[in-house]
């Protein structure tokens, strides 16, 4: 069977070879050496799919648009899809549930039996999730047709194999396109921050420790008048779990829900190191070091504390929040500074191993075609066009010669972009003109994202939040996502009774509430919910995934985006 694939993908990537080197000839060069079309008409190969096609097709896309993308009302408007029509003959008639509906409105529409042909972002809300969806008729499996018309993919998983690790199930289904982010940048965009000026005048170096967090902290209690030192942290998950889950947690060796220990499946709430991490909280809490808000705090009342000298510290992304305040403060206060923390530990040096760190294939906008879809091979290929190079840069950049423009081998955003006459911020309009501010089924570039930072402390912050990454992934902590139908339906009754109650405890002992002498009758509870069953299943299908994908025992750091860059 791999000979027979491998000997398909040959054939099929010297096809492609043969019609590249064709459709270079009818290329001239620009001044910048860039390649330019002759005519827009140009067709272009994709595995055995000819674009445009000759009788163009209309096809439903179900996506959620979030409410960052205020300047549309439709993707049809999307300047980005709308050269993606003219590329491939496809019309694309989008669907948006209401923001914050995706999951009611699609359960509705299953319900329906008004299928789309493609759906973006929504089956990782369907219970049992893909496989359940694929044995209820709702998405078929795309390994057929990935083989034959998508090219790019399929090269793509050949250069990186790890990658099938979160697509390929264990019986070799594939359901989904994947949205995979392209760098560690891409991956780690949280991460903990302190006011820098007040480190200085404290003659304090930026700490790397829980106790030199600690004793800063302290200092801007004592020295500086802060009332809320650490005030939360952000996120739509909230500042509890932000503080529970990703601020501090990793210093004490522990991940904030299954996580992998020499071969052995752990639940980080449910080991006995978890006491230590809490009793340190409750500490830092009962001594005014953390904001006594935490649990119920807002983002924009995060925002306004770390604005107006209330707070020296928080957790939160680079942009939305780091350099947000970094921006609202260059006129109102010359000397406000900020800076990126490295992820703590307990002891100087040593590498914190669970900082916040998204995977590399995530599912978020993982992409299917339903069991509706006249056109599945012409679908196969239109959505395997964001994998390949130009699609790669129209999806991370847009259209070149209008939202962006190659320099010296660069792709820099024009002035439509990044001074736009109307005025309107660089992050909005870039949500009309690429998918990289949305996700989507392609992979990401880190010189998008090179050209938000406008601060060199968002460059600094992110080399300190990525110090330990190398470290973190070589240490196959990781736990997939590879349970059947049978054990998802099992454990997640169960997990939802124990989350309810981890999250209640926790809160209780934060803040006094609850005594930390009855951490063992905590554990005991969690037993009789079922945590020793949940593990004992959990451990068989992390047992039967590294069997399947040895290469989950020895991970390494990939940047993916070199495919495209080198």
């Amino acid at each position: 069977m791999k000979k027979s694939i491998v000997k398909g993908v040959s054939i099929l990537l010297s096809t492609l070879f043969i019609v590249n080197v064709f459709t270079a000839c009818s290329k001239k060069n620009d001044a910048n050496g860039t390649e330019k079309e002759k005519t827009a008409a140009q067709t272009k190969n994709e595995g055995g799919i000819t674009f445009p096609l000759e009788k163009p097709i209309k096809l439903r896309y179900w996506v959620p648009m979030s409410s960052g993308s205020a300047t549309m009302k439709n993707f049809s408007e999307h300047e980005m899809y709308k050269e993606l029509e003219k590329r491939t003959g496809i019309k694309i008639e989008f669907i948006h549930p209401p923001e914050g509906q995706g999951k009611e409105q699609l359960n509705l529409m299953i319900a329906s039996k008004d299928l789309p042909d493609i759906i973006e972002d929504g089956i990782k809300h369907y219970p049992g999730k893909y496989l359940k969806a694929y044995e209820d008729g709702i998405i078929v499996d795309i390994k057929d047709l990935q083989k034959q018309y998508a090219p790019n993919l399929t090269k793509l998983y050949t250069t990186y194999p790890e990658l099938l690790m979160d697509i390929e199930t264990e019986s070799g289904n594939v359901f989904f396109t994947p949205f995979i982010r392209g760098n560690t940048a891409g991956r780690i965009f949280y991460g903990l921050y302190m006011r820098s000026d007040w480190l200085k005048e404290l003659n304090m170096n930026p700490p790397t420790t829980m106790d030199e967090i600690y004793q800063a902290l302290k200092a801007f209690k004592e020295k500086k008048g802060a009332k809320s030192p650490f005030t939360g942290a952000g996120g739509k998950s909230g500042s509890s779990d932000r503080i529970r889950n990703d601020a501090f947690l990793g210093a004490y060796g522990l991940g904030p829900e299954f996580f992998a220990e020499k071969g052995k499946v752990l639940y980080g709430p449910y080991d006995p190191r978890f006491k230590d991490y809490v009793a340190t909280m409750a500490k830092w809490y009962k001594e005014g070091l953390i904001d006594s808000e935490f649990a119920s705090i807002t983002g924009k009342n995060i925002d306004a504390k770390m604005t107006n000298g209330e707070a020296g510290a928080s957790y939160g992304l680079l942009g939305g929040h780091f350099g947000t305040y970094l921006q609202l403060m260059k006129e109102k206060d010359a000397k406000y500074d900020l800076v990126g923390l490295q992820p703590p530990s307990l002891k100087p040096g040593e590498p914190s191993l669970f900082m916040k760190q998204d995977p590399i294939v995530s599912e978020l906008n993982a992409t299917v075609i339903t069991t509706a879809n006249k056109y599945p091979k012409e679908t196969m290929a239109l959505l395997d066009y964001g994998y390949g190079k130009e699609g790669h840069m129209l999806f991370n950049f847009g259209t070149e010669g209008v939202s962006y423009k190659m320099e010296n081998g660069y792709p820099k955003f024009t002035d439509l972009i990044t001074n736009n006459s109307d005025g309107t911020p660089m992050a909005s309009i870039l949500v009309k003109y690429t998918r990289s501010k949305s996700n989507g089924p392609f992979v990401t570039d880190g010189r998008y994202g090179e050209q938000l930072s406008q601060f060199p402390q968002q460059k600094q912050a992110l080399q300190s939040w990525t110090k330990w990454s190398k470290e973190a992934t070589e240490a196959n902590t990781r736990v997939y996502e590879n349970l059947t139908t049978e054990e998802n339906a099992r454990i997640a009754p169960l997990m939802t009774e124990i989350n309810t109650y981890r999250d209640e405890m926790f809160l209780k002992w934060v803040m006094g509430q609850q005594p930390l002498d009855n951490f063992e009758q905590y554990r005991q509870q969690l037993q009789k919910m079922g945590m020793d069953e949940v593990l004992k299943i959990r451990q068989a299908a992390y047992d039967r995934f590294v069997k399947k994908f040895p290469q989950a025992l020895k991970q390494r750091n990939i940047e993916v985006e070199q495919f495209y860059t080198k």
